[in-house]
């Protein structure tokens, strides 16, 4: 049994992420109820949420809170996991990668192991948004970019739009937002 975990954990993080950049978030389809909520704690999860650094980033009809995931662990991870409580609606991700990925049909990302529905917006060297994609729960498809992108902003399904964010609008992402790698 101890074997079967060891072997088993390392195909749970990269199973996460479509080559090199592909996110998601939780276990069973529709479980909304096993993850705890004391002390920011998901046993799911090998990046905690209440460990990762935030960025606050202004969009046209608010503010959002974004973790920061800008490591290989952390992005391959992205939103997998967790649940609707642990992520309040102007919460999310953005994804940080040390080089712009190409628009090739092998980088994007998919929904394995999410539980949320999810928007994602990638969002090109230049901070504007190249695409937005939604994400249905669990689902394995690749959410292809209509473009190049160094970012990605991950959000609760509907809440880019409540933001008022769109296809080619600028992102006030901090010149100091960069990888850990």
């Amino acid at each position: 049994m101890k074997k079967l975990f060891l072997i088993a954990l390392p195909l749970l993080v990269i199973g996460c992420q479509k080559e090199a950049s592909a996110p998601a978030a939780s276990s069973a389809p529709g479980d909304t109820s096993s993850a705890p909520v004391d002390a920011g704690f998901n046993p799911d999860r090998i990046n905690q949420l209440k460990d990762l650094k935030t960025v606050s980033i202004e969009a046209p009809k608010g503010t959002m809170k974004l973790w920061i995931m800008d490591t290989p662990s952390a992005r391959q991870e992205g939103m997998m996991f967790l649940v609707d409580r642990e992520v309040k609606d102007d919460e999310g991700m953005i994804f940080v990668f040390p080089e712009t990925q190409p628009d090739d049909g092998k980088h994007g990302f998919w929904m394995h192991n999410t539980p949320l529905g999810l928007d994602i917006a990638y969002v090109g060297k230049d901070k504007k948004i190249v695409s937005i994609a939604q994400g249905q729960p669990h689902n394995d498809t690749m959410l292809d970019p209509k473009g190049e992108y160094l970012y990605v902003i991950e959000l609760k399904l509907g809440l880019a739009e409540r933001m008022g964010l769109k296809v080619g609008d600028k992102v006030k992402i901090p010149e100091t937002l960069r990888t850990d790698e």
